[in-house]
């Protein structure tokens, strides 16, 4: 009799497996338009000359063409287009850029009509075991929708004695090519950003993670940090005695951006590949000492104090940067152009 009710007692279970499965295509059909595909490139100033380097993802978040992604996404970008939902490709300019917590936003230079806008939740009503979808271009597959739950909450503590940053675990696949792109919750709110995934193979193994919400709004909406258009490394103690920094902590350039404010001060980049633990590092470039009169310490108020600095400078006046060049302590500037976060 046991087997005769087998089947029939698979039937009853998958049945009632399907019914409670959740659907998400109006859902997915509601804030996909908002989401964007990014392209990086490097080596030249014009889109035609450029060479493609990478691809992330991002979500717009304002009507003046305002967009959220991954710090890594653009740090080291000369020329950054983005792709919206109907495949147009438009240039963007990185407005701000917090690397310790992995965020950035950047700006559409053009304006197109009817801009879909994502609508920001708040990550701190999540809750572990929620349903999430994640909507991003993994390999490069456009569009790609990927669901799961919230596996955990979890803080990291970074550079700079900042507050630590709030991720989101989750168990949705995550791959390269997801990074920046939005997490949300069943109401279609954005809850995280896209950061990063823990992998030996460099797949998804159910280890994804987003910067919540709660972060997104503390630093880069309210007090948004300002982008010299540069790769650094944090050299202090130690490693900062081994490179002769003349103080306990300093910024090692890897990389400078075309037209940024670290081009336009001169500042040099790392050209020589090293290894200082598990972190590849370009040695051979300048190291940051000083902002202005704000010198570079483990402080939590050192990225706002550098802010604070710019912002009180009046379009002309010069900027100045204090760097260790090839032994030598040297001081550059350049002027004050028109605030890039304003349009």
């Amino acid at each position: 009799m046991g087997i005769l009710f087998r089947p029939f007692l698979c039937l009853m279970l998958f049945t009632s497996a399907s019914a409670f499965a959740t659907d998400f295509t109006a859902l997915y059909q509601k804030v996909d338009p908002a989401v964007v595909v990014i392209h990086t490139m490097e080596g030249a100033t014009k889109v035609k000359d450029a060479e493609p380097s990478g691809i992330g993802s991002g979500v717009i978040i304002s009507k003046q063409g305002d967009i959220l992604t991954a710090a890594h996404v653009v740090s080291r970008a000369d020329i950054v287009v983005v792709e919206l939902g109907d495949h147009r490709k438009i240039r963007a300019r990185v407005m701000s850029s917090m690397v310790p917590a992995d965020l950035a936003l950047i700006r559409l230079q053009e304006l197109p009509k009817q801009l879909p806008v994502a609508t920001l939740g708040d990550s701190d009503k999540v809750k572990t075991g929620e349903e999430v979808m994640v909507i991003g271009a993994p390999y490069g597959l456009e569009h790609t929708l990927t669901t799961g739950h919230v596996s955990g909450r979890r803080l990291q503590e970074t550079d700079f004695a900042l507050e630590p940053i709030d991720f989101l675990q989750t168990d949705a696949a995550i791959n390269q090519g997801n990074s920046g792109g939005p997490m949300f919750n069943m109401r279609g709110e954005v809850i995280g950003v896209v950061s990063h995934i823990l992998s030996e193979s460099g797949g998804s193994q159910g280890m994804g993670f987003a910067v919540t919400s709660k972060t997104v709004r503390n630093l880069m909406l309210e007090q948004p940090p300002l982008w010299f258009g540069v790769d650094i490394y944090v050299v202090a103690d130690e490693l900062a005695r081994a490179l002769n920094v003349p103080q306990d902590m300093g910024f090692l350039v890897q990389n400078v951006a075309l037209e940024s404010i670290g081009d336009h001060l001169g500042l040099r980049a790392g050209h020589v590949p090293v290894s200082f633990g598990d972190d590849p590092v370009l040695l051979g470039g300048d190291v940051v000492l000083a902002v202005g009169p704000v010198q570079v310490r483990n402080s939590p108020t050192l990225l706002r104090d550098i802010r604070d600095y710019y912002d009180g400078l009046a379009p002309g006046q010069p900027i100045q940067m204090t760097v260790l060049r090839a032994g030598r302590v040297e001081t550059l500037a350049t002027s004050k152009q028109k605030d890039p976060r304003q349009r």
